[in-house]
């Protein structure tokens, strides 16, 4: 019965030196995650993926319309339409992104 009691507080101490604190630290970043800083980090990461995609869209399709003759005013009034969509994709990214970290 002394051993068992011995390895019981044996246990029990190493369990509050070493798994304790770990869960400690976890709790505190988990708690210390959703910051207004983190969600904007995030949000910005989103939309500048999007923006960078819309991006490589436009110039393929610029320089697709170029080699077949379109109108240079008319691939001006596509990149507008496109912006457009960008606009919107880079707001739902940015708080879908929000919502992630929340």
């Amino acid at each position: 019965m002394n051993f068992a009691n011995t390895q019981a507080q044996e246990l029990d101490q190493y369990n509050k030196t070493t798994f304790r604190p770990i869960e400690q630290r976890m709790a505190a970043d988990a708690v210390d995650y959703n910051t207004a800083e983190r969600r904007e980090t995030a949000a910005n990461a989103a939309t500048g993926q999007v923006a960078s995609s819309y991006d490589i869209q436009r110039q393929q399709a610029q320089r697709d319309m170029e080699r077949a003759g379109v109108d240079p005013s008319t691939i001006y009034a596509l990149g507008v339409s496109s912006r457009l969509d960008e606009a919107k994709a880079q707001a739902g990214a940015a708080n879908t992104a929000r919502t992630g970290v929340e």
